[in-house]
């Protein structure tokens, strides 16, 4: 197999799950900042993972950038976000959000639940998510979400599950 992953990650859990893909596979992961596009076309199948932030995945342009000029590839994309897999909603919305229609049909897209680490925020998301906690505070009827969004909030959390890389691992 002539594989690779390449990683996003700013506070660990996509490098977490980089990392068991890339055991599970016997491959080598990435971090973005390793790569180019040069790198990437010795290789038949690309699995990119990115952080979610704010609704974005992280180096999402990147990965934009690149997915038509490398066509050629299987391309695998995993986002790492703290709410729930089971959120389809969210997810669609995410990948309307970060892709253009075209690039999806290029790619197949899973979505892992991460945590929260709030030691490894920077200053902007850790402002970020003062604001979050504020809007939801001043709900009157804050939606069971936004509820369990708060109270995860409140605590660093990990909610990485191994197991659930296995749909991704079955598509390589």
């Amino acid at each position: 197999m002539n594989a690779v992953v390449v990683y996003s990650s700013k506070t660990g859990f996509t490098k977490k799950y980089a990392d068991w893909i890339a055991a599970q596979l016997n491959i080598v992961s990435y971090d973005i900042s390793e790569v180019n596009k040069r790198f990437l076309k010795k290789y038949d199948t690309i699995i990119f993972g990115g952080g979610v932030y704010a609704g974005k995945i992280s180096d999402a342009k990147f990965l934009n950038k690149n997915i038509s000029k490398l066509a050629q590839q299987h391309w695998l994309v995993f986002a790492v976000g703290l709410t729930p897999a089971d959120d389809l909603a969210n997810i669609e919305k995410l990948k309307a959000e970060n892709f253009e229609s075209e690039d999806l049909k290029r790619i197949d897209f899973f979505y892992f639940q991460g945590g929260i680490d709030t030691n490894k925020l920077s200053r902007t998301q850790k402002l970020g998510v003062l604001a979050l906690r504020k809007m939801v505070g001043f709900k009157k009827e804050p939606s069971v979400e936004e509820k369990w969004i708060n109270e995860s909030l409140d605590n660093d959390a990990d909610y990485s599950d191994k197991a659930s890389i296995q749909a991704l691992i079955d598509k390589v």
